[in-house]
């Protein structure tokens, strides 16, 4: 009963409530993202302050903004901008509601998330007895509203992600922009006795969807290695699938469940463990590795799937095997305590200057500007 009157609140949510600012302006923008962060504000995932931040930019542009939920299956009216993702924008984008259409996108390219996705989930079944079966899209980010009209059809894409990530799209669109993602500034608990780093020791942070973020590969790297892995997430209905290897080896692989950001167990963890490791498959930018290089200088070991630029300090894990997970982790496992100390400042300096609110916020109002200016090149 419960469950479903809950489901029946949760459809009257998508199909009705709209959240609309800045009424008196005459250009009028529709923007298909998420809107329940108007109603209760959380830092639990970083689509709460990009949708405050893209709304103050297009009310700085003078629009009119109407937010609904992607999820939305009809909308009316007119517009000068449609902006966002989804059935909502699906649906503008074929009822031709609007002057214009910019797609938003916070990962990659649902054809290309896909393939990776469908891959990863063949190399976890070849090197492991767990048969996946039906269940498997609960352990992969597996797309299956694919939204072919907009990838293809709209007039501008401004996607988070890298160089690597604009060439994705580039197979698909001419007119992309990247921005950066941003972080969440977590308050300083300045412990006054730190503790030290526990060399060796790696970090997997990340949500649901583990074999797509490649734990499995991390877990049979860390206990190759001899190293120390802390598995963070919520991943309760995931964790059976490694509940072997890790009762099998307590003093490598620990699972630590759910970390609340901004509580005092979470900034003990980023305190002490100097490396975070993610060899996902499919990324616009990974906000969870973001999340603690910005706000601690943790370590990071990456695939190229998680959309970052390889600097000095960033580790490239080459491919989505176990050789290559463990050749990263070899190469900084050989780092003595001054090297590490050194990195974790340089990390934390180098992701606050490019994934701060600022630098999202610049970079996303300067491709609406550029967007507009090429309409207003185009009638002349």
């Amino acid at each position: 009963m419960y469950n479903k009157l809950s489901s029946c609140i949760k459809e009257i949510f998508i199909r009705y409530f709209y959240f609309k600012i800045n009424r008196k302006s005459k250009k009028k923008v529709l923007l298909s993202f998420i809107v329940h962060p108007f109603l209760k504000r959380t830092k639990s995932h970083p689509n709460s302050k990009e949708l405050f931040t893209i709304v103050s930019i297009l009310k700085e542009l003078d629009y009119e903004v109407t937010v609904v939920d992607y999820r939305r299956k009809k909308i009316f009216g007119n517009y000068d901008l449609v902006l966002g993702f989804g059935n909502c924008y699906e649906y503008a984008l074929l009822n031709k509601i609007a002057k214009k259409y910019v797609l938003y996108s916070t990962g990659s390219p649902c054809l290309y998330q896909n393939q990776k996705a469908i891959e990863a989930i063949f190399r976890y079944e070849k090197s492991n007895s767990n048969m996946l079966q039906e269940c498997f899209k609960k352990h992969v980010r597996f797309t299956e509203s694919i939204w072919l009209n907009q990838l293809l059809f709209s007039d501008a894409i401004i996607t988070i992600g890298n160089e690597r990530t604009k060439k994705l799209f580039g197979k698909f669109h001419n007119n992309v922009y990247t921005i950066p993602a941003m972080s969440f500034e977590l308050e300083d608990k300045n412990i006054k006795n730190e503790l030290p780093l526990e060399l060796n020791s790696f970090l997997w942070f990340g949500g649901k969807g583990s074999i797509h973020k490649g734990l499995d590969l991390c877990i049979d790297a860390a206990i190759k290695t001899n190293s120390i892995l802390y598995v963070a997430g919520p991943l309760d209905d995931e964790i059976y699938l490694y509940q072997d290897k890790i009762s099998k080896n307590p003093n490598n692989i620990k699972y630590v469940g759910f970390l609340d950001i901004e509580s005092s167990e979470f900034d003990k963890y980023c305190k002490t463990i100097p490396f975070t490791i993610l060899p996902s498959c499919s990324e616009g930018i990974a906000t969870s590795i973001i999340t603690l290089s910005y706000n601690y200088g943790t370590i990071p070991l990456l695939s190229k799937e998680c959309g970052f630029d390889y600097d000095s300090y960033i580790y490239k894990i080459e491919s989505l095997d176990l050789e290559s997970v463990i050749g990263a982790i070899q190469k900084v496992n050989n780092l003595n305590l001054n090297e590490v100390l050194n990195q974790r400042e340089c990390i934390k300096k180098y992701f606050r200057k490019k994934y701060s609110q600022n630098e999202f916020y610049t970079s996303f109002k300067n491709s609406l500007l550029m967007i507009e200016n090429e309409s207003n090149n185009d009638r002349i």
